[in-house]
């Protein structure tokens, strides 16, 4: 299904994506099928700047209590093709083998949230996880703002808003 709108016939196909890939390139997958490919950046809004101040307030806010932990960060659809239990799956294994003064925020929604949040259960890291929902593109820089660490495991998309974000902030991307 994700290169359904590739095979089908159709008079004009509207593309978002981080501009690594033109508009010459997917009319040359399929010549017949599509007559106009237009191509629509992604972009995200200036990132603020969050005061120390600001982001132990915010810490507090998210539940977050040890002032030494540290933070790890997920942004995006909650789906198989993002890889996000494979997310779950390392920061447990982290936990275990590393440090326990970890937390993991979990922002988005989508197909796999109930199974995430057995698997977090299955895990007993319920008090680590902080599974937020979607949030406004402006919410998530906050959320950046009090992480460290942000997991990009996409199977399917080499960048996203959320992590030229999380790059424009100074974190360190995994």
């Amino acid at each position: 299904d994700f290169y359904l709108p590739l095979i089908i016939r159709s008079d004009f196909l509207l593309i978002t994506q981080d501009g690594s890939v033109n508009e010459n390139q997917y009319s040359e997958i399929n010549k017949n099928n599509i007559k106009k490919v237009g191509i629509w950046l992604n972009g995200f809004d200036p990132i603020k700047h969050y005061s120390e101040e600001k982001i132990n307030s915010l810490k507090n806010h998210y539940g977050i209590n040890s002032p030494n932990a540290l933070v790890f960060i997920n942004v995006s659809f909650l789906s198989k093709w993002k890889r996000v239990d494979s997310v779950i799956e390392l920061f447990y294994r982290f936990l275990k083998e590393v440090s326990d003064n970890a937390y993991l925020i979990m922002v988005g929604d989508g197909t796999m949230e109930n199974q995430l949040k057995e698997t977090v259960r299955m895990y007993g890291i319920e008090d680590k996880v902080k599974f937020i929902g979607r949030v406004t593109q402006r919410d998530v820089q906050s959320y950046l703002a009090v992480s460290d660490i942000f997991f990009s495991f996409y199977q399917k998309q080499n960048l996203s808003n959320s992590l030229w974000e999380a790059m424009s902030m100074g974190k360190c991307v995994i």
